[in-house]
Order: C-alpha cells, then sequence, then structure tokens
C-alpha cells in the first residue's frame, strides 16, 4: 500500500467514524427538549421536605404510572450550600418500601440507597 492510499483510508475511516454522532444531533434536534427539573432550596430551618409519590405520565400516546419526588416523575433538583448542613424530612406515599440515592451529596453509606443492598429502606408512610 502506498503511503497516499494509506492517507486517504485513515481520513475516510476517520470521517466515517464521525457519522453516527453526526446523525445523533440531527435527529436529535426533531425530539422534544427533556423537561429541566425545579430547584427546591432549604427553608429557613435548613430542611427540605420530599415527598416519594405515585402519579401519572403521558409518554406519547401512553399513559403510564409513573413514581416522582414531589410530583408525578422525577423530582427537583436540590439547591444546597457546600459545607452546610441540611435535614431531608422524607415521606414516602407509596405502597411499598424504597431507598432513595443522593448524587453527589457527601452522605453515609447505610443512607446513601445504593445498588448494594446494604442501605436503609424508606417504609410507606402510616
Amino acid at each position: 500500500m502506498q503511503r497516499r492510499d494509506f492517507l486517504k483510508l485513515t481520513a475516510a475511516v476517520g470521517m466515517a467514524s464521525a457519522l453516527p454522532l453526526w446523525s445523533r444531533a440531527v435527529f436529535a434536534a426533531s425530539r422534544p427538549a427533556l423537561p429541566i427539573p425545579s430547584l427546591l432550596a432549604a427553608d429557613a430551618r435548613n430542611r427540605i421536605a420530599l415527598r416519594i409519590q405515585a402519579g401519572k405520565t403521558r409518554f406519547g400516546a401512553l399513559n403510564a404510572t409513573t413514581w416522582g419526588y414531589n410530583g408525578s416523575l422525577l423530582g427537583p433538583a436540590l439547591q444546597l450550600t457546600q459545607g452546610k448542613t441540611v435535614t431531608v424530612d422524607i415521606t414516602n406515599q407509596l405502597a411499598e418500601e424504597t431507598t432513595l440515592h443522593w448524587h453527589g451529596l457527601e452522605v453515609p453509606g447505610e443512607v446513601d440507597g445504593g445498588p448494594q443492598g446494604l442501605s436503609r429502606r424508606v417504609p410507606p408512610a402510616r
């Protein structure tokens, strides 16, 4: 193989490898934007109330039962101050126990709700 042919082939492979990225960007432009969750800040006593609840959400032509935090789907983004302690009061309004994973927060492992099954579960409210 001559050097010129090698360079052409390398350039073609490089351009072809970018096609999946380009095609995804084209298709993404025709899809609806993802909803941005609302912000939930602590009150004057540095407390946040989270309610785990069931709801109904429409996905295209289908209605589905969903679970969310302070709403029917997903939940708010918690707005916290670095270095400041906050208390989160959790009420589980589901019919079964669940766990809660704290993405991006430094919390003890037993309350982090990770998949390892070692964390404390949130029982349904009575």
